[in-house]
Formats: C-alpha cells, structure tokens, sequence
C-alpha cells in the first residue's frame, strides 16, 4: 500500500528519520495537517512520545522496511553523517518516485553521495528550512515552532525521469 485513501481524496505518506527537535516538529505539523505520518528513530522513549502525541501513527527502531517503501516522502533529520550512513545501508528499499528532503544546514559533501547512492526515479532534494530571522542569538527563537521564513533548496543536477 502506498498511501492511504480517505474517501475520495488520496493521503499521501510521509515518512520522518529523526524525529528529534526538527523532525518531530514537521511529524507535528504534517499529522495536525491531515496527512500519514511514519517515524524512525534510534530512541524508544521519542518514539513513544511521537505515538502517544500522534505526531506519527506508525513508527519503529528497528525491522522498518515497509515504512520506508511505503513512503511517498521522506524527510531525514539526522546529522549529515547519519544521514550518510543511512542511505548507504537502507537507501536500496526507497521505491522510484519518492521525493527525499533533510533540514540539516549542511551540504557540502552530503548532496551528491546522497544522490549517487539512491535508485535511480528517487530524488534527493535538499533544503535547509530557516526559523525565525536570518539573525543568531536567543531572541530570534520562535519558541518551539517553525515560524513562516524562508526555505532553501538545492537541487541535484540529476535529472530524473519526466523532470524539466
């Protein structure tokens, strides 16, 4: 099953690795929004938290295959390494049109080995999701949510099938 029919309309799934500060806020946001949320985590403590809460509705430490090949998105909050070492050991079982984005700030290094390790029809996009001003400090905060600012993304130069 690839996402979930509710009626007429077709929930897309989506699919959290890292439900830690930024990755449990968009598993927040996306499920208070309507849509099928799925985490991975290392922690079973975050995972039940996520569950009791209902960031997510299914989620796992372990045995996790059919979440990430049900995925219809993937969103990675893991640290650049992590992330790294992820996709090289389960980035085989994303299916061809799912798109993948991350929130870590860091990319040099990160996006082309991404892209090079996963299937060919999987679309690494990464971004780097901005809360608050573009200033440093405490005051720029916005108290624990993901305040309307701006959204950089770098696209691979990869094209994928049926892209412009």
């Amino acid at each position: 099953m690839k996402a979930k029919w509710t009626g007429w309309i077709k929930i897309k799934t989506f699919l959290i690795v890292g439900l830690g500060l930024l990755g449990g806020k968009y598993a927040q946001v996306l499920s208070q929004k309507g849509y099928r949320v799925t985490g991975i985590t290392h922690s079973q403590s975050t995972l039940d938290y996520a569950l009791e809460h209902a960031y997510i509705c299914e989620g796992r430490n372990e045995n996790f295959d059919d979440l990430v090949q049900n995925a219809d998105y993937i969103i990675f909050g893991l640290y650049p390494t992590v992330l790294l070492e992820w996709v090289k050991q389960y980035g085989h079982l994303v299916r061809p049109g799912t798109l993948i984005t991350d929130v870590s700030g860091v990319k040099r290094g990160v996006v082309e080995p991404v892209q090079q390790m996963l299937p060919e029809g999987v679309e690494f996009i990464a971004s780097h999701p901005m809360a608050g001003r573009e200033t440093s400090g405490v005051g720029p905060q916005c108290r624990g949510k993901l305040c309307p600012g701006k959204l950089y993304h770098y696209p691979h130069r990869k094209k994928q099938p049926g892209s412009h």
